[in-house]
Parts: C-alpha cells; sequence; structure tokens
C-alpha cells in the first residue's frame, strides 16, 4: 500500500514550512503534479490518503512490492482508473473535472501492453494521433508513412500481440522468446 504524505517525499524550503506551521494555504503554481487525499480501494485498500507533490523538473520513482498500489497511483493519475477520494492536478490542470485536458498532457508506457497488442501498428498510430487531436486524414497519412520508414509495411494490418514472437524465429532461427544470446567475447576457446 502507498501511504505517503507531500512533507514525507518533497524537499520544502523554510518558507513553505512556516506557511505550513501558519496553516496558510500556499499554493505552489510550479507542481507539476500534485495529489491530495487520494485513495482506491479493492478488496483492500491499494492507495491509502495519499499527499504528493512533485515540481516540474523533480524526479520521483514509486518503490514497493508488488500490491502496493503502485501502479493503481499511476492508473489514476494517467485517468484510467478513477479515485474513490482525493485530488489529482497536473500542472494546474483538474484531472477528475477535466480528464481530457489533463490527458493532453500526460504520457503513459505500461509494462502491460493492455492496448497495444489489440491494435494492429496502423491502428495504434491513429489512436495516439488521436489522442493528440490530429486530423484523421493526416494521422492516416502519418502512420503509414512511418509504418513504412520503420519496414513494417507487410505487417501494417496485423496485430501487434505476439508480433516479437511470431518475427523474431523467421529472422533468426533457433531463436525463442526469453532466449539468451551468446556474445562473440563469452565463446572463446580454451
Amino acid at each position: 500500500m502507498i501511504h505517503l504524505a507531500a512533507r514525507d517525499v518533497a524537499y520544502r524550503g523554510p518558507k513553505w514550512r512556516r506557511a505550513q506551521r501558519r496553516g496558510d494555504a500556499m499554493q505552489d503554481h510550479s507542481l507539476a503534479l500534485d495529489i491530495k487525499g487520494l485513495s482506491k480501494t479493492f478488496d483492500r485498500p491499494a492507495v491509502n490518503s495519499l499527499d504528493l507533490a512533485v515540481r516540474a523538473g523533480e524526479f520521483y520513482a514509486l518503490l514497493g512490492p508488488n500490491g502496493a498500489g503502485k501502479t493503481t497511483l499511476l492508473r489514476m493519475v494517467a485517468g484510467l482508473l478513477q479515485p474513490d477520494t482525493g485530488s489529482i492536478s497536473v500542472l494546474g490542470i483538474d484531472a477528475r473535472r477535466d480528464p481530457i485536458a489533463a490527458k493532453r498532457v500526460i504520457a503513459w508506457v505500461s509494462d502491460e501492453p493492455m492496448v497495444y497488442d489489440r491494435l494492429t501498428p496502423l491502428e495504434y498510430l491513429q489512436f495516439v494521433a488521436g489522442l493528440w487531436q490530429m486530423p484523421a486524414d493526416e494521422a492516416e497519412a502519418n502512420a503509414h508513412a512511418l509504418v513504412d520508414w520503420l519496414g513494417l509495411g507487410p505487417h501494417a494490418n496485423e496485430r501487434c500481440g505476439g508480433f516479437l514472437e511470431r518475427h523474431a524465429a523467421k529472422s533468426r532461427p533457433g531463436w525463442r522468446p526469453g532466449a539468451r544470446t551468446q556474445s562473440s567475447s563469452s565463446s572463446t576457446n580454451r
């Protein structure tokens, strides 16, 4: 379970600390991400009353064991999962009130394929272009040009899921998913 308070994870200068002691509501307009009281419960709490402030230019890592709530938190920030309570502000945009505007300034690259494996390369590129509100005809033309440039033209209408497994074996005989390759430096004569 993630349970952090902004005061525990972000450095705050003396001016901010004095304002906190006085109870002043000091708003930092340079915040890239401002989370207050964020909670999500499934069969048990995944994220519990999280407060987190990340200023523009700061780098954060979420560390914890499986089931700690890291992915749940990121999905809520990206607008892919609704929190039970709390607020999320991305670059000053209230992500719960205006999720489309917030999604325009967020990039999400998941470690799980989610939608990628269900789409063809052309469909995926057009999907991403739609997120950026690119006109459909321009998106289609750019998608075709990019697929051709990458040499994926013959596979443009194949589903992405399993692509590596299907095609790597054709290009490297003996290759199988998860197989390690032996480098030339490790195969010396003894």
